[in-house]
């Protein structure tokens, strides 16, 4: 759960909305123009209520956002966020250009990754570029890299790749041979 609170809870939403205001200032503070805010609504008995409830959260949180010049992205991530209708459905209810998508290769399950991926692409603001483990032949054998970097290319995204590395062995080699694998398939703008 979120420490903010649920985004999509019709009986903490405002609570939820009020915990996210202190990390909107301290990323006006800092300089910094995003920070993730989770949709929640996980384990929700009514899908339909707790998305409406985001949409209202969201909406009243992107106005906040805009008033401080830091825009909230949401993560495919956990709870009603599993699924890119939903988030879709928030983005597009909300229409702010203070709220967009940061859209992460590792998320969505494996049966929905790329569709899901495609969804949420033409609203990214930024990209979680996910990685696990190599193949010896320098291959990413559980997502489809190159798939995924397609999908948001052909969506126009032309905004920045940070890259999440969660796989075995050395973290800063893996950092390393990520970026190489990213770098190559950008055509060598870097991420």
């Amino acid at each position: 759960v979120d420490r903010c609170g649920d985004m999509a809870s019709p009986e903490g939403w405002r609570l939820a909305v009020e915990n996210h205001l202190p990390w909107l200032d301290v990323a006006a503070t800092l300089g910094c123009s995003a920070i993730r805010a989770n949709i929640g609504g996980e384990g929700a008995t009514s899908p339909e209520a707790a998305l409406e409830t985001a949409k209202e959260s969201f909406a009243r949180l992107a106005i906040e956002g805009g008033k401080r010049g830091v825009t909230l992205l949401i993560e495919n991530h956990w709870g009603l966020s599993t699924d890119p209708a939903a988030i879709v459905a928030v983005v597009e209810a909300v229409d702010s250009p203070w709220l967009g998508t940061l859209p992460d290769f590792g998320n969505f399950p494996d049966d929905i990754r790329y569709d899901g991926l495609a969804q949420i692409a033409p609203y990214a603001r930024a990209v979680h570029a996910k990685f696990y483990d190599f193949a010896p032949d320098g291959t990413h054998p559980r997502v489809d890299i190159a798939r995924c970097v397609r999908i948001l290319r052909e969506s126009g995204y032309q905004g920045s790749w940070g890259i999440e590395y969660e796989g075995e062995g050395d973290d800063h080699e893996g950092v390393l041979r990520s970026r190489a694998m990213l770098e190559a398939l950008l055509g060598g703008h870097g991420p």
